[in-house]
């Protein structure tokens, strides 16, 4: 049985690249710049609204601030899968869809009393659309019907290790050092309806490659105040420099027709390949205060502001703005020792955020994207093993992304979680008396 267990943990870490690699939308809105963003959140975060920055857990996870480490006392292993049902829809149609995809691995063990460590993965950004538009041009006095026709694939995966410190009694700090990676592809079809022999499609496609280095700084100050533990996080997101960001880029423009259903290269009009072009992501400042009474409840509220404006990507022109979330969640659990009700030791969450959004003067289109929000109800459920520290964790997320304009694609969906936190005392010595 140990055996089964070990290999099972193993697996999911050799195997988590392959599986962040998927497709995992096709929402319009991930055509602009790196994909749909993802924040970093563990089984205690997204169900909790994504609060995180003041948290602090024995037994949990917390990569939204690396200073938490030091309130574990086990060895802890978290890993997760999601599903989503997105529905996108406008004033003249409707599209639904699921996808599914791993979300994150973690493991984190305290190394001494005062020092814990963590090592993770989890995606960074989806990116997949596909976005086509009809129209006619004008050939020798004959409207010729084409269609214009925009996809893409790909993402960004982020992979991390952190360090927590207590320096002193109450305040702890910790450092994350992160890699972002991935491949992003980007097409653009034109092609004719007409069965003219001198008329042929064509294509440009784009493959970009990216590995990004970048860091985070956080800390925390907490205090036991009538049996209740207080405590303030803050955490500092910092971008690397260009010079520490390593893309190839791959641009080509050809030709093409289909015959029997089979696509045929004419000519190729441009081959470009590039490296090391401009590419650099934006610094955020988080901060959050919590309070928690042991055993029984804890409630958050986070502030995150993100630098949007300073975001470099290839040739896009950026077109950001700074944007703020709010958030706010918490947890409850009516009686842990409860010994015979198993809905008393139940860990009920819930938590809501409100996102400004971030596209700024970007249009798409004729329609301005500057309005564009979203916010998010949560929900969860973290389901203890009796005899064991472990849990199942299920949560979900109801989120919305629009805003005034009627003509803008409205995107809503359903997120759920599942994950499994592991708790074992490993790495710790045995005394004897």
């Amino acid at each position: 049985m140990n055996k089964i267990y070990y290999i099972f943990k193993l697996y999911f870490f050799v195997f988590s690249p392959l599986l962040f690699a998927q497709q995992n939308t096709i929402s319009p809105y991930s055509y602009l710049g790196l994909g749909k963003f993802q924040d970093i959140e563990f089984a205690i975060n997204s169900s909790s609204g994504g609060v995180g920055v003041a948290l602090r857990s024995e037994n949990y996870l917390n990569p939204r601030n690396p200073a938490s480490l030091t309130s574990l006392i086990n060895t802890a292993y978290e890993f997760s899968l999601i599903g989503d049902f997105v529905k996108i829809s406008d004033n003249l149609s409707s599209v639904k869809y699921f996808n599914s995809t791993l979300s994150h691995l973690g493991i984190g063990f305290p190394i001494s009393e005062k020092v814990a460590i963590m090592a993770g993965s989890a995606p960074y950004t989806f990116y997949g659309y596909d976005i086509s538009n009809n129209s006619e041009v004008d050939l020798d006095g004959v409207n010729v019907p084409y269609q214009i026709n925009h996809y893409g694939t790909g993402g960004l995966s982020r992979a991390f290790g952190s360090i927590g410190v207590e320096l002193f009694e109450g305040f702890s700090i910790g450092t994350s050092g992160n890699m972002i990676f991935g491949t992003l592809s980007q097409n653009s079809d034109l092609t004719f309806n007409d069965s003219d022999e001198n008329l042929f499609n064509s294509r440009q496609r784009v493959l970009r490659r990216i590995i990004n280095f970048n860091f985070d700084l956080g800390l925390q100050l907490y205090k036991n105040l009538y049996d209740k533990l207080f405590t303030v996080g803050a955490f500092y997101h910092n971008s690397a420099l260009s010079s520490n960001s390593y893309t190839t880029n791959e641009k080509l423009t050809y030709s093409y027709e289909i015959i029997n259903n089979i696509e045929f290269i004419r000519d190729t009009f441009d081959l470009v390949q590039t490296n090391n072009s401009s590419f650099n992501l934006p610094n955020s400042l988080n901060l959050g205060i919590s309070l928690l009474d042991y055993n029984n409840w804890s409630i958050s509220l986070d502030y995150d502001y993100a630098m949007w404006s300073q975001l470099e990507l290839f040739d896009f022109s950026n077109n950001f703005s700074d944007a703020y979330t709010i958030k706010f969640g918490g947890w409850y659990i009516p009686d842990i020792e409860d010994i015979h009700k198993y809905w008393k030791i139940i860990e009920y969450r819930f938590g809501f955020s409100y996102n400004s959004g971030y596209f700024g003067n970007n249009t798409q289109g004729n329609i301005n994207l500057a309005d564009l929000f979203e916010y998010t109800y949560t929900l969860g459920f973290g389901f203890p093993i009796r005899k064991s520290k472990s849990v199942i964790n299920t949560g979900f997320q109801f989120g919305k992304l629009a805003n005034s304009d009627i003509e803008l694609p409205k995107e809503k969906y359903l997120r759920i979680n599942l994950s499994y936190t592991f708790n074992d005392k490993w790495f710790k010595k045995r005394k004897i008396d």
